[in-house]
């Protein structure tokens, strides 16, 4: 599998390294902004990491790039987003969004892009497969115990903006409205918490990530489930074809 990187930050980065070391996964280069001082430089420049020549291509010349690769996966920002969308349209390559925050108008152009083009997307601003896991169960309990009371509590480093789309998503999942309570504080990669309070008994389920390679782990399961398909799709669509393989319904399970 082929893949592009936008968005050479602290998880972009991870990305590209485990791509670059990896034998199943190749990387081809990145997009940055026309604007970007990466531009024309490479990625081992800029992370300055021996071994690593590929080229950064501004987005307006970045065709052939495109062109080269099966997936790009955006971890860029959401004003960027968009403009990276269009590329992978025109070149029919498959994007897995990792940018957050985008305007529900923002997203019904993406839809709408993967419907009319000849390409696929993947909504995923909640990365981790864990935490796709706790907004699965999320939705199981206030199905089964709708008088529960649910309240979420979230932990990320000093400089995280409050409310994380991702407690915004486990708040959803509840169709409850709870409560969010968020601490920003020290270097928390990101820790959240959901209380499923009743009168006799109460659920607490607790996801944290260790390090932003859980971020990598949930771009790299994307990028293979979009190889191949078109339309647009959301992490929970990754998560259900996971679930199918594990119940042996693709063959990939214990039995």
């Amino acid at each position: 599998m082929r893949i592009v990187v936008a968005g050479l930050g602290k998880a972009g980065s991870l990305l590209a390294k485990r791509i670059a070391a990896s034998s199943d996964m190749e990387l081809v280069g990145a997009v940055c902004r026309d604007t970007s001082p990466s531009s024309g430089k490479t990625v081992g420049d800029v992370l300055n990491a021996t071994g690593m020549d590929y080229p950064i291509v501004p987005v307006s010349h970045a065709a052939g790039l495109m062109q080269a690769a099966d997936v790009l996966v955006d971890f860029s920002n959401e004003d960027f987003t968009p403009r990276l969308v269009e590329l992978c349209g025109s070149s029919s390559t498959n994007v897995v969004i990792c940018t957050t925050n985008h305007s529900e108008t923002q997203l019904r152009s993406f839809q709408e892009a993967a419907q009319n083009e000849d390409f696929g997307i993947v909504y995923a601003p909640t990365l981790t497969l864990g935490i796709n896991l706790v907004i699965e169960f999320a939705k199981k309990i206030s199905c089964v115990l709708p008088h529960f009371d649910f309240a979420i509590v979230e932990r990320h480093r000093r400089d995280k903006p409050p409310v994380s789309e991702t407690a915004r998503k486990i708040a959803e999942a509840t169709n409850a409205d709870p409560p969010i309570s968020s601490l920003r504080v020290g270097g928390y990669v990101g820790v959240h918490e959901l209380a499923c309070v009743g009168d006799n008994e109460c659920i607490s389920i607790v996801h944290e990530s260790f390090s932003r390679e859980a971020f990598v782990d949930g771009a790299i399961a994307a990028t293979e489930f979009i190889q191949g398909k078109k339309g647009y799709f959301t992490m929970e669509d990754v998560m259900s074809e996971l679930e199918a393989k594990c119940l042996n319904l693709e063959g990939c399970g214990n039995g």
